[in-house]
């Protein structure tokens, strides 16, 4: 896992009972149900996050261009999921 910050539970390949001594013992840090980070790696990308929560789910239109940085003005933020101004 070296350099993923970010992972779910079936990527670390542990029993729950070493998961849950990792992440009681501050290694780990779970994010979202069966979604961790490395409690060593603060920084992770927002779009990682959100593929590993929804999975079947795919980002598009002014995110997209965002992440791209294809957008002329920035002001506005991300759009994720269903939220639409």
């Amino acid at each position: 896992m070296k350099g993923k910050a970010l992972f779910s539970s079936a990527n670390l390949q542990l029993d729950r009972r070493r998961l849950w001594d990792w992440t009681r013992r501050g290694l780990l840090l779970r994010l979202h149900e069966g979604v961790y980070r490395f409690a060593d790696q603060p920084s992770y990308n927002p779009m990682e996050l959100a593929s590993l929560i929804a999975p079947t789910s795919y980002i598009t239109g002014r995110t997209a261009l965002s992440y791209h940085s294809l957008l002329i003005r920035e002001n506005e933020g991300m759009i994720l999921g269903s939220r639409h101004r």
